[in-house]
Parts: structure tokens; C-alpha cells; sequence
């Protein structure tokens, strides 16, 4: 019985430990799961965001401008050394090399990006430092220079000040330049000094701020008031499957889209491509190209497939001729007073609209107040900028599917033409696609021939050439002021004077000579000598300072 009562005791502890253990297990791995839940709703919450340093970017924001800090490398700096000849006595010889010249920071033009989104990303730039120099009068390795792509049509500013604008693929523009290296002791070897112990620092560069704006050069610009139809017109003419919803503000940003008008070829006489390629001899060159390719894989393909290539190429040129791209941007809801709404998501976004060649307005039929909502829009854009009263302008009435009263339409587009002096008024039915594709061929023939780009680029003020301001060759020498701080105190202020005091390495011995050559051929000393100045007078020049002295005057 004992053992009986032992083993029922041992069976029940081992249950008991048993329920205990599953228990902790299910605990555990309760936790476990909530851990991972808040993890996902986390990663759900910052899909949209992308973090980089302390910044947060939203990636379906509009990246139409950006902000970034650029920095030329800095110049190596040049050494002090000398080469001793057993041949010669043992004679000694300056020999050391200049620093290396600083890396440029350049930005290139690429068609293939659209924003700013990946620069946002870094936001700082830096281009290589250059080398010291070394013995045997060796120069430096010179620093490594930054390329920045960036989307074409973009301008460029410093401090408010237009730099250039980049416009073409691979355009190439100089933004920040690196500093020059400084000499060695073996540039500075004359008659009397042939022993020099003088050498220069390398230039140090400053960091700059650069401030970039794309502009969107379009051939139509859809506006209207929120939640009339604007993005569903946009994905019914193009593939820009832009989202659709029943509310205001749906499109907090513009979107883009490519509409590709097939009837080309009956609109040649009267809308040419602004390339004013013929269309025969345009013709005659892609039946060349396409021949060219057919001989390069002729040993390859079959006498079957000879004969289909043949077939198609006509095919192939005619679908390349009848089709012509044009840009489309669908613009957020204009409202009344949206000039007052500095802080409105439209209104930082109207500059966009000034190179649209054609304005759509674009209103719902089933409203009664047309015409004053078009004079409000109008007003918000001549606010803006006083261009938008000689656009091109076409009005489109939107949803006739669920207009009731469709005996009356003709009634209705003749008082608009009466009203708003406009005899382009087409009736549309942007979600069912009724005379969609017909209204847009006949608003594209109406497009100017004429190259928006080249016209913008005339009016643009003269672009900065950085390689000329920022490099220290160029430095006017007699360009400086005496300043007369107090009685013993003068700062002497000028770009290649300053320059020249920061990049002289004052801890070498005969540097103060050669310094002080420089400043008796720019007759410094003796100007001072002339406002007044005496000796033991401090004389200031950038973190250089001396004492003055009248000898030798």
C-alpha cells in the first residue's frame, strides 16, 4: 500500500508540473505574438515614411524641390623638405611638392529620375580632400570629385541667387570647386632664397547651401474645383492610375500623365513635332535602322521569319509615326481665396501650372454655378502670376452621364460661350469615357508649335560661372580696404590678401619673409604709413596678425 501511495503522489506532482510548464509556455509565446502584432502595425504605420538621420520623408509626398549642403574638397597642403646630393658636397635642395588640388561638386542632368526623393535621402556633400604634397618636388593626389544626378528642367539657386539650369540629359553644372593645393618649398627657390623654409597650406572650402526646383514643362493643365472628375479624366487618357475617391482633396498633389494621340498622321499638316523632322524622311530613317537590325541578325532567323520581318516593318513605322506623347498634369482642387491660404497644398504647387501650354478647366455640369467658379479660379491664378491671362484656355462639363435634363445641354453650352467669351465648351463623361478621346484630339490641335524650354531659358538671367568666382587665380591683388579699428588696430580686408595669410604656413622660418615681399609689392605698408599708422601697431589680415614697422619704408 505504501508503494501504491508513493507512486500516486509521484503522478500527481509530475500533472501538476506538467500544467505549470504549458502554462509558462503559452505565456511565453502569448507574448511573443503580441511582440510581433505591435512590430507589424509598427511597419505598417511607417510604410510610408522613410527615416534618414533625425529627418522623416514621406515617399508620396511631392518632391518638387530640395534642399541640399555641398562641400568642395580641401587642397592638400604643401611640405617643407629638402634632398641632400653626395655628388654635390652634400649640398642640400628644396625639393618638397604642392598639396593636391580639392575634389568639384558637379550636377548632372538624368531624364531617367523625376524628383528630388533620393537627394532628400543624404542631403550633405562632400568631395575628396586633396593629398599632401611629397618630396622630389611630387605633388599631391588631387581629391576626388562628386557627381550629383538630378532631374532635368531644374533650376539652381545659392542664397537666392539664380546659378544656372539644367535642361538636357547629362548636362554638367559646376556648383561648389575644390581648393588648390598649396606649394611646397621648391616653388619658392630664387637667387636669393635657395634654401626656402616657406610653405603653404592647402585652400579650405567653405560649405554652401543649394537650393533646387523642378519645373513640369506640360501640354495640358487639368484645374477645376475638388471633386469634379479631374484625376479620373487623367486615368482615362493616360496609364497614370491615379486614386479616385468621392470626397475633396483626393489629390493632394499633381499628378502626371502621358497621353499618346494615335491620329498623328491627319494632324501632320497643322501640328508638326517640335523637332520639325519631315515626315517621310523620318519615315525613311526608322525603315533604315529597323533594316540594319534585320542584316545584323539575318544568318539567325529563318527564311519564314525573313518574309514577317519584312511585313512588319511598315507596321512598325507606321506605329511609330502615328503616335505622339503629350505631358498632362492634373492639378489639386483651386478653391476661392486660395491666395489668402498661403499654407494650402495647391498653392505652393501654382508655378507648375505657368508652363502648361493649354488650361482645362474643367466643371461639373450638374452644377449651377459655373461661371462664378470659373472667375474665382481665374482670379486665383492672374493673383498668382499675371501670365495666366494669356493662356489658352478650354472648358470641359464633366459628368453628362448623370446629368437628368440632357435636352438642355446645347442651352447650357451657349450661355457659357456668352458668358465666359470661350467657344471651346466640350461635354464629357470622364468615368464611362463619352467623348473623352475626341474632346482631347481636337483641344491637342490647338497646341503652339512653339519650344516652352527655349522660351524660358531666353528670359532667365545670366548663369554664374563658379569656376571663375570661386577660383583664387582670379583674385583682383589691389582689390582691399584699410580699416582703422582703434588707434593701434588696423584690419586689412580683400579676397587675395585674406587668401594669402590663411594659406601661408607662419611656423616655418622665412615664411613672414616672403609674406612681407607680398605686401610691400602691393604697397600695404606704405598706405598704412599714410592713414596714420605707427610703429607697434597691430596690423590684422584674416587670423594673421603683425606688427607694424617703419623700416625699410
Amino acid at each position: 500500500m505504501l508503494i501504491i501511495f508513493i507512486l500516486f503522489l509521484f503522478l500527481y506532482q509530475k500533472s501538476n508540473f506538467c500544467k505549470n510548464a504549458d502554462s509558462n509556455f503559452l505565456r511565453k509565446k502569448n507574448s511573443f505574438f503580441l511582440l510581433n502584432d505591435l512590430k507589424c502595425k509598427n511597419k505598417i504605420k511607417q510604410k510610408n515614411h522613410i527615416y534618414c538621420g533625425e529627418k522623416k520623408i514621406k515617399k508620396n509626398e511631392f518632391h518638387d524641390r530640395c534642399i541640399i549642403n555641398v562641400k568642395g574638397g580641401n587642397g592638400g597642403d604643401g611640405i617643407c623638405c629638402f634632398t641632400t646630393f653626395s655628388q654635390k658636397k652634400n649640398k642640400k635642395y628644396a625639393s618638397g611638392g604642392r598639396g593636391g588640388k580639392g575634389g568639384d561638386i558637379y550636377l548632372i542632368g538624368d531624364k531617367k529620375i523625376d524628383n528630388f526623393l533620393n537627394l532628400k535621402l543624404k542631403s550633405f556633400y562632400y568631395a575628396g580632400n586633396g593629398g599632401k604634397g611629397c618630396n622630389n618636388n611630387q605633388q599631391g593626389e588631387n581629391g576626388k570629385d562628386e557627381y550629383i544626378k538630378i532631374p532635368i528642367n531644374t533650376i539652381i539657386y545659392e542664397d537666392n541667387k539664380f546659378i544656372n539650369f539644367i535642361h538636357s540629359d547629362y548636362q554638367k553644372v559646376l556648383v561648389a570647386k575644390g581648393g588648390k593645393g598649396g606649394k611646397g618649398n621648391y616653388s619658392y627657390r630664387t637667387k636669393s632664397l635657395k634654401i626656402p623654409y616657406v610653405c603653404q597650406f592647402g585652400e579650405k572650402t567653405k560649405e554652401k547651401q543649394i537650393i533646387l526646383k523642378k519645373l513640369f514643362f506640360t501640354d495640358l493643365g487639368i484645374i477645376g474645383y475638388p471633386n469634379v472628375g479631374k484625376s479620373t479624366l487623367l486615368n482615362k487618357i493616360t496609364n497614370a492610375n491615379v486614386k479616385i475617391a468621392n470626397y475633396s482633396y483626393t489629390s493632394l498633389f499633381p499628378n502626371f500623365g502621358i497621353y499618346k494621340c494615335k491620329n498623328e498622321v491627319k494632324q501632320m499638316g497643322s501640328h508638326e513635332p517640335e523637332d520639325s523632322i519631315k515626315v517621310e524622311e523620318y519615315k525613311q530613317e526608322i525603315e533604315s535602322e529597323i533594316e540594319e537590325e534585320r542584316e545584323k541578325n539575318e544568318l539567325e532567323i529563318g527564311e519564314e521569319n525573313k518574309l514577317k520581318d519584312e511585313g512588319n516593318n511598315t507596321e512598325i513605322c507606321a506605329e511609330r509615326i502615328n503616335t505622339r506623347n503629350y505631358t498632362v498634369i492634373d492639378f489639386p482642387g483651386i478653391i476661392e481665396g486660395l491666395d489668402k491660404k498661403l499654407s494650402n497644398v495647391s498653392y505652393k504647387y501654382l508655378e507648375h501650372l505657368k508652363y502648361s501650354k493649354i488650361l482645362i478647366y474643367m466643371f461639373d455640369i450638374n452644377n449651377n454655378c459655373i461661371v462664378e467658379t470659373y472667375k474665382n479660379i481665374k482670379n486665383v491664378l492672374v493673383q498668382y502670376d499675371t501670365i495666366f491671362e494669356k493662356k489658352k484656355e478650354v472648358i470641359i462639363l464633366n459628368k453628362i452621364d448623370i446629368y437628368k435634363d440632357k435636352e438642355n445641354i446645347n442651352t447650357i453650352i451657349n450661355y457659357l460661350k456668352e458668358n465666359l467669351k470661350n467657344d471651346k465648351i466640350f461635354c464629357i463623361s470622364a468615368l464611362t469615357g463619352t467623348n473623352v478621346i475626341e474632346t482631347i484630339d481636337e483641344i491637342i490641335l490647338n497646341i503652339n508649335k512653339e519650344n516652352i524650354i527655349n522660351n524660358f531659358i531666353s528670359n532667365l538671367p545670366k548663369p554664374c560661372d563658379i569656376e571663375q568666382i570661386e577660383n583664387s587665380d582670379n583674385y583682383p591683388p589691389n582689390e582691399y580696404q584699410i580699416h582703422k579699428y582703434n588707434e593701434h588696430i588696423y584690419i586689412i580686408k580683400g579676397k587675395y590678401i585674406e587668401n594669402q595669410a590663411n594659406i601661408f604656413n607662419f611656423s616655418k622660418n622665412d615664411s613672414e619673409k616672403v609674406f612681407n615681399k607680398i605686401l610691400n609689392d602691393l604697397n600695404i605698408n606704405v598706405k598704412l604709413k599714410n592713414i596714420g599708422a605707427k610703429e607697434g601697431d597691430k596690423i590684422i589680415i584674416s587670423n594673421y596678425s603683425y606688427d607694424f614697422s617703419l623700416e625699410g619704408l
